[in-house]
C-alpha cells in the first residue's frame, strides 16, 4: 500500500514538473535565426557567414542580444517545501 502511494506521488509530481517547465524548454529549444546563420545550407550563406562573422558589428551585436535575453527572461517558479 505505501509502495504504491509513494509511486502515485511521484507520478503527479513528475507530471506537475512537467507542466511547468516543458513551455520554458520548448521555448529555449526553438532553432532561432542565428542558428541559421551559423550553419548556413549553401556555399553562397557560407560565404555571407564568414564574411559578417569578420565585421566588428559582431561583439556589439552580440551584446545586444545577450542583454535583451536577460531582460527578457522570465523568473523561475518559487516552490516551497510542503511540511
Amino acid at each position: 500500500m505505501l509502495k504504491c502511494d509513494l509511486t502515485r506521488e511521484i507520478l503527479v509530481a513528475f507530471a506537475r514538473y512537467d507542466a511547468v517547465h516543458r513551455p520554458l524548454v520548448d521555448r529555449k529549444q526553438q532553432i532561432g535565426p542565428n542558428v541559421r546563420l551559423m550553419v548556413p545550407r549553401t556555399e553562397g550563406g557560407r560565404c555571407v557567414r564568414d564574411v559578417l562573422v569578420r565585421l566588428p558589428l559582431r561583439k556589439a551585436a552580440g551584446a545586444v542580444e545577450r542583454h535583451l535575453q536577460a531582460r527578457a527572461a522570465e523568473p523561475l517558479p518559487d516552490y516551497h517545501r510542503a511540511a
